[in-house]
């Protein structure tokens, strides 16, 4: 595969193609998660079209399908033309982008489905990681066996960036999920309900739901979703096979008047308990005793403890 075989254009026009396509794909189901920011019911009745399985899609579609395949097309037209000799395994390219292909679409539809990992970027199951981890496997020979075989003296500087980024993906998707070098943050709300349902007493209440939205300077800005967020997972959250809610936190010294006010019409419209008082780890800001429930909250929540 030398710069001028016409087997090489075509099978970098074929992989930066189908970058084209994701790249229009992808960002248009990004569209769909911000148009549920704004108007939170916005196929609210569909489950695959849920914000928790549509935002997934879009991150995962824009980072893999969308920028990882651009990159593969790039990779194949400069590697060659920098180490001076033909693509190492070139006809292995086209079996790689339709096994690259099914990876997206089949992971896709899986997130859709709700077969997720609960890890930032990283929610495919394993089936589809192997399935990934084919594609960059053989793209790392291709890689490696044409730098070890290249013509030209130099050593460019990409040579090291390809290089690099072949054996680090390899790496990074073997230890990054699931081993024993990795410990996912969080619980498993599917391994959490059979446990809530062994000890119905157990009251499940939402602490602090609009911290994330606090109008000054704080760190749940950045660890906490906004409460916009929070109204379109909240049907997710009062779903009995999920957690099934018992109540919300309302009264909180991060909460705005404006969203306690929400809230407490969230927790009468679906029935819920109202707690408060969370977070005392002060004495300045948030003392001890400085929110939380007034006395019919209180005897409600006793009344459902007993």
């Amino acid at each position: 595969m030398d710069t001028t075989d016409p087997s090489a254009k075509s099978l970098v026009q074929a992989w930066a193609r189908w970058a084209l396509v994701w790249l229009t794909f992808f960002p248009l189901v990004g569209v769909l998660v911000s148009i549920q920011f704004h108007n939170p019911e916005f196929l609210g009745g569909i489950s695959w079209f849920t914000f928790g399985r549509l935002r997934p899609v879009h991150t995962n579609g824009v980072i893999f399908g969308s920028f990882t395949t651009a990159f593969i097309a790039l990779l194949y037209y400069f590697l060659p033309r920098l180490c001076g000799t033909p693509l190492y395994k070139a006809e292995w390219g086209w079996g790689l982008l339709w096994l690259w292909n099914a990876f997206l679409v089949l992971g896709s539809l899986s997130l859709l489905m709700g077969y997720v990992i609960g890890a930032e970027n990283a929610e495919f199951e394993w089936p589809l990681n192997i399935l990934r981890y084919v594609v960059f496997v053989g793209l790392t020979i291709q890689v490696l066996g044409t730098i070890f075989r290249r013509r030209a003296a130099r050593f460019y500087v990409s040579l090291w960036y390809a290089l690099a980024a072949a054996i680090w993906t390899l790496l990074n998707l073997l230890i990054g999920n699931d081993s024993r070098a990795y410990v996912p943050s969080g619980i498993d709300p599917q391994q959490l309900t059979p446990l809530l349902r062994q000890y119905p007493q157990l009251i499940r209440v939402f602490a602090h739901p609009a911290a994330g939205s606090f109008p000054g300077k704080s760190l749940y800005n950045e660890v906490l979703p906004p409460i916009e967020t929070v109204a379109i997972l909240m049907p997710e959250f009062l779903d009995d096979e999920v957690l099934g809610l018992d109540g919300l936190e309302v009264h909180y010294p991060g909460h705005a008047p404006e969203h306690e006010q929400l809230m407490a019409a969230w927790a009468e419209n679906y029935g819920l308990l109202l707690t408060g008082g969370s977070d005392c780890h002060d004495r300045v800001e948030r003392p001890l005793g400085v929110t939380g429930v007034n006395q019919a909250e209180l005897d409600a929540l006793l009344a459902r403890l007993r």
